[in-house]
C-alpha cells in the first residue's frame, strides 16, 4: 500500500507565497496585525495568509495547506476558532474571547461601555479619592495619600468598577470638575495593562477611552487648552517643616497658596511636578534657612548640588515625574538612560543591551529591544534580527549561530540538543518515513548536481 502523502511531489514554497502575497495583496488584514502576541509569533502564522473574509466581514479566511494555497484556496473560519486552534499556547482562553470579539465586531471597548456591569461612581471625599487611586489604575501617584487634596469641594474622581465588585478594583478613573463638566487625563494609559489584569495594551485602552465616552455622553468636556482647571481648589495639608501634600499635577499646572487652599492654574506661584506627594512652600526666609532639600532623603543640600531625576516614563509623555536630588542619591539610586540621555530612579526597570548601555526598559522595548530566550541577553531587533524558534521562543542571532540549527525536514528552528543524534541537520522529532524520503531526496539532487557538472566540463 502506497502512502499518497509521500508520492505526492513537494510544493514549490516560493511559487505557494507568490500566489498568496498576490491574492492577499488587497485584503484586509486581522484588527490585531499590531499586537504582540501576532508580531512575535509569526511562525506560528506565516503560512496561513491569514485575512479578513471578503464574503463575510465577520469571519477569516487563511490557507489550511500549501498545496490549497497553491491553488488559490482559502477557507474561512470563525476569529476564535482560529485563534484556539494556532494560539492556545498563546493566549489565554479570555484573550481569545476579547480578540474574537474585536475582529467580528469591529469594537474593542463594548465590554466597558455597558453600565450595568461597569458602573461610573464619583468620588468627592479626600478618603474616598484616596481608596480610589490605592485600588488602581496604575500611575505615579497610585497608593500615595496626597490625593486627598482633591477633596477640597470642586474636584472628584470619576471611576469605573465591576458591578459585583464595587469597592475592589478601579478599572479606569479620570479627574473631573463636576460644576464645570471638565474632563482631565484618563487611566489606565496601557503602559501597565499585565498588572492591571487587562488582555492586552489595546484592551487597557479601551477601558479608559469608554469612561472618557461616557463622561461625554453626560456633557462633560476634555481639558484640551489644559486650562480647564485653572481656579479649582486643592485642600492645603500641612505635613511640617515647610511642606504640604501635593499630588504630581498632569498638564503643567502649578498651584497658588491663597493660605486657606492651593488653588490650580496654569501660572502659579508653586510647581507641582514631582511625584514624592510633597510640596515646599518658602515662607519669609532668614538668612539661615534651607532653601533645597533632597526630594528622595530629605537632606538639605546647595542648590548647585541638585541632581534632575526623572521617576516614571510611558510612550505617551516620556520622561516625567520630576525629582531634584541630592549627588549621594543619584550616585547610588539612579541609572542613565542612553537613549533618552535622562536620569532615572532605580525603582524603574532597568536594562543592559548588547552588554555596554544602560536603558529604561520601558522604552528600550517601545523602541524594538528585545530579551533573548536561551542567553537571557537584550538586543535591538535592526542590529539583531531576532530568530523564532519552534517552540515559539526568541534567540538572538549570535545564540541562534552558536547553539541552534534549522530542521532540513520541517523548517523550523531548534537548539542543537534537538538534533537527530545521526543527523545533525534534522531535529529528532521527524519520523523515520520523512527522514527516509529526505535522504532519497538529498541523495537524488546530488546525482543531478554531478551529471550537471559533468555536461558543463
Amino acid at each position: 500500500m502506497t502512502n499518497q502523502a509521500a508520492d505526492r511531489p513537494p510544493v514549490d514554497m516560493a511559487a505557494f507565497h507568490a500566489a498568496c502575497e498576490a491574492a492577499t495583496a488587497y485584503a484586509t488584514h486581522p484588527v490585531w496585525e499590531y499586537e504582540p502576541f501576532w508580531l512575535d509569533h509569526r511562525k506560528i502564522r506565516a503560512d496561513h495568509y491569514a485575512h479578513m473574509s471578503r464574503n463575510d466581514p465577520a469571519l477569516l479566511a487563511y490557507t489550511q495547506s500549501p498545496e490549497k494555497g497553491l491553488r488559490g484556496i482559502f477557507t474561512p473560519i470563525k476569529p476564535g476558532r482560529y485563534l484556539t486552534k494556532y494560539f492556545a499556547g498563546v493566549l489565554s482562553e479570555r484573550e481569545i474571547a476579547f480578540y474574537a470579539a474585536w475582529q467580528s465586531t469591529g469594537s474593542k471597548g463594548s465590554e466597558w461601555t455597558d453600565a450595568a456591569r461597569y458602573p461610573m461612581t464619583f468620588a468627592s471625599s479626600s478618603a474616598g479619592i484616596v481608596s480610589v487611586y490605592e485600588r488602581g489604575p496604575q500611575s505615579c501617584m497610585k497608593g500615595m495619600s496626597c490625593v486627598s487634596v482633591y477633596g477640597a469641594g470642586d474636584l472628584a474622581i470619576a471611576y469605573l468598577t465591576k458591578g459585583e465588585d464595587a469597592g475592589g478594583q478601579v478599572l479606569a478613573r479620570a479627574l473631573v470638575w463636576p460644576d464645570k463638566k471638565v474632563l482631565g487625563r484618563v487611566y489606565p494609559s496601557g503602559s501597565h495593562w499585565r498588572a492591571e489584569g487587562f488582555v492586552s495594551e489595546t484592551a487597557s485602552e479601551a477601558c479608559s477611552q469608554a469612561l472618557m465616552v461616557r463622561l461625554i455622553a453626560e456633557g462633560y468636556h476634555t481639558d484640551t487648552t489644559s486650562r480647564g482647571f485653572n481656579g479649582a481648589r486643592l485642600t492645603r495639608e500641612d505635613e511640617g517643616a515647610g511642606y504640604y501634600a501635593m499630588p504630581y499635577l498632569d498638564h503643567d499646572y502649578q498651584v497658588t497658596d491663597t493660605g486657606d487652599h492651593f488653588v490650580m492654574g496654569q501660572r502659579g506661584d508653586l510647581l507641582a511636578d514631582t511625584t514624592n506627594g510633597r510640596l515646599r512652600v518658602e515662607e519669609e526666609w532668614e538668612e539661615e534657612d534651607i532653601r533645597w532639600r533632597c526630594d528622595r532623603c530629605g537632606d538639605a543640600m546647595d542648590e548647585d548640588d541638585t541632581r534632575r531625576v526623572y521617576t516614571r516614563w510611558n510612550a505617551h509623555d516620556g520622561p516625567y515625574g520630576e525629582a531634584d536630588w541630592c549627588g549621594d542619591c543619584e550616585a547610588n539610586h539612579t541609572f542613565f538612560c542612553d537613549g533618552l540621555d535622562a536620569v532615572f530612579s532605580s525603582r524603574q526597570d532597568s536594562i543592559c543591551v548588547d552588554g555596554e548601555r544602560g536603558y529604561h526598559r520601558g522604552w528600550a522595548e517601545n523602541n524594538g529591544a528585545y530579551e533573548c530566550d536561551h542567553t537571557a541577553n537584550w538586543c535591538f531587533r535592526e542590529d539583531h534580527p531576532p530568530v523564532t524558534m519552534a517552540n515559539g521562543d526568541t534567540w538572538s542571532p549570535e545564540a541562534f549561530h552558536i547553539d541552534g540549527f534549522t530542521c532540513a525536514i520541517t523548517g523550523g528552528n531548534y537548539h542543537r540538543r534537538a538534533a537527530h543524534p545521526d543527523l545533525h541537520t534534522v531535529c529528532s522529532d521527524v519520523s523515520a518515513e520523512d527522514i527516509a524520503m529526505h535522504l532519497a531526496m538529498t541523495a537524488f539532487e546530488t546525482i543531478l548536481d554531478t551529471n550537471q557538472l559533468e555536461l558543463t566540463v
